[in-house]
């Protein structure tokens, strides 16, 4: 396995391993202390989601059956939106992308036209074509920031599949997390300006991308 798809040593030190039910409880515990922000940093370029079914019905070529799917599991994150906009801290999903997009980033495109729509703020980043590193790497990987109190990293195993992560308060680690952060999210633009710009991403029909595109829903919180 190449390496560099594993999380590097600095963001793992003494951090504590976590099965999937325990990063599901972290989150939780963690999402309640946030006073400023919340960042999701997303590299990995597809991902192994077999219970997704909107992903599944997608991957069927079953289009129309999609957004019914999403708005249905976006549902179940609506508490999570909620909290965000009531206590003024956004929820702001990285996401590092190369083209040509995967059959998986295609799709998410389209799951983050209704994700924004609920309140999520989504920020993408291109990586350089003089970057041939592919994603995830040692530099740009997949975490959970939780202002600097606490962070947590994801363990997707060797094919995209979550398998579980690690959680971490050490403070140099925080630290690291966050310049990783800053430093993706300064080339980045707004979901809105992405899709206006990058071309024929979605299925015709998408839900509400008309509206997102011409309205602006999607920036930066």
């Amino acid at each position: 396995m190449r390496d560099e798809i594993r999380p590097p040593e600095w963001a793992l030190r003494e951090a504590r391993r976590l099965s999937l039910a325990e990063f599901g409880a972290e989150f939780g515990k963690w999402w309640g202390t946030v006073e400023r922000e919340l960042v999701k940093s997303e590299c990995w370029q597809a991902y192994q989601e077999p219970e997704t079914r909107s992903w599944l019905a997608y991957q069927r070529g079953d289009h129309s059956a999609v957004p019914g799917l999403l708005e249905a599991e976006a549902a179940g994150d609506q508490s999570i939106y909620d909290a965000a906009v009531r206590n003024g801290t956004p929820f702001v999903r990285m996401r590092l992308v190369r083209f040509p997009l995967t059959e998986y980033l295609t799709f998410e495109m389209w799951n983050y036209v209704v994700r924004a729509r609920r309140g999520e703020t989504i920020e993408i980043a291109v990586v350089p074509d003089d970057d041939p590193r592919p994603l995830p790497n040692h530099s740009y990987f997949d975490f959970l920031l939780f202002d600097d109190r606490a962070a947590l990293v994801h363990d997707y195993g060797r094919d995209g599949l979550q398998v579980g992560g690690w959680v971490t308060t050490l403070p140099s680690t925080l630290r690291r997390l966050a310049e990783t952060a800053a430093k993706a999210r300064r080339t980045a633009v707004p979901l809105d300006m992405f899709l206006a710009t990058a071309g024929q991403l979605l299925p015709p029909g998408a839900p509400g991308l008309d509206d997102l595109v011409a309205g602006g829903r999607g920036a930066r919180g």
